[in-house]
């Protein structure tokens, strides 16, 4: 490392000798040149001085596609008293684990590994730092999520979809009060989707889809106002839509497609900014209701049981500004 310039260029060949952990800058550039090598790096440049990373990854000269970003925060009264608050490395294809040296940066608070090929699972030592944000998503992480997760109370953000992860989603995530946003999309995850969900009053961004295992009825998210995506896909999931989403007023987008769902379709006239909901693959009988069929909105209603909607009906009047699916969206199976 070059002290006056700060900037350390390392080829991960060999291993490197083990310099004492202390305190201050240098150890904070100790500490983020582990993480790249634990994460798979092979080429690791950062220039301290500026906060900046000039090279990460399995090349000199990553792929077009890639992000590589640290930030750092200074004090107000101290710009040479700076520590690293965010780490990006996204599309790297590092093919290495989650590193446990998070800990070594204590003032660290999102970290963003998504787009890789990291395997293994979440350290229990991330359960001791104050991260707000985690994205892991389109990995080839496995096991079980450790329970211990639920101790990481600072989360708003965690983002786990697209990944080879076994077993139930832990009861104890329902001690993450702070949690605004939580996606699970084809995580490899196994229902029931547990309780403890409805306990999530903070909760803006849900997405947890393609969940194997015994038929639930709809998770309680009563507690819930805020939500503006939810997405609940191919949950097995049976029983009737709840009539409180309607109401749910900063609701963008719903997707409830492909599960169990049975009864009539709510107006959502209390949703006055959703733009999607899908509901395709489930057996909703009834019509489809007026109220749902607006400007700029799309629906999406195949594959159900309605009522066969007929030339004459409101939902197939001319010149309607909305995008509406209604294939074999009757018992009839009339198109």
């Amino acid at each position: 490392m070059d002290r006056r310039s700060g900037a350390l260029m390392v080829k991960f060949e060999e291993e490197e000798e083990e310099e004492e952990d202390g305190e201050g800058d240098g150890f904070q550039v100790d500490a983020l040149q582990q993480i790249a090598k634990t994460l798979g790096s092979k080429f690791w440049k950062f220039d301290a001085e500026n906060c900046k990373v000039e090279t990460v990854g399995l090349t000199e000269t990553p792929p077009p596609t890639a992000k590589q970003d640290i930030e750092c925060e200074c004090s107000p009264t101290d710009e040479t008293d700076c520590h690293i608050i965010k780490i990006a490395f996204k599309d790297h294809n590092l093919p290495g684990i989650l590193p446990p040296e998070l800990t070594k940066l204590p003032y660290l608070q999102e970290i963003d590994f998504a787009y890789n090929y990291l395997n293994g699972t979440i350290p229990l030592e991330w359960t001791t730092t104050n991260l707000t944000t985690i994205s892991l998503l389109v990995n080839r992480l496995s096991g079980p999520i450790p329970k211990e997760v639920g101790d990481m109370t600072s989360l708003t953000s965690l983002d786990l979809e697209s990944n080879a992860f076994t077993g139930t989603i832990p009861e104890e995530l329902g001690n993450l009060a702070n949690l605004e946003k939580l996606e699970m999309i084809a995580s490899g995850l196994t229902g029931p989707i547990p309780s403890v969900i409805s306990t999530f009053d903070k909760m803006k961004n849900l997405r947890i889809t393609d969940i194997g295992g015994p038929v639930q009825p709809f998770p309680s998210l009563k507690n819930s106002t805020e939500f503006s995506k939810l997405i609940l896909k191919n949950c097995n999931i049976a029983g009737k839509i709840p009539t409180y989403l309607s109401s749910l007023k900063n609701l963008e987008t719903l997707d409830l497609s492909f599960n169990k769902l049975a009864g009539t379709v709510p107006a959502f006239a209390q949703a006055e900014d959703l733009r999607f909901i899908m509901l395709t693959g489930n057996k909703l009988e009834g019509e489809a209701p007026d109220g749902l069929l607006r400007d700029g909105i799309t629906v999406d209603l195949s594959y159900n049981n309605l009522k066969w909607q007929s030339p004459e009906s409101s939902s197939c009047r001319p010149h309607m500004n909305l995008n509406l699916n209604l294939f074999q969206s009757t018992s009839t199976k009339k198109s």
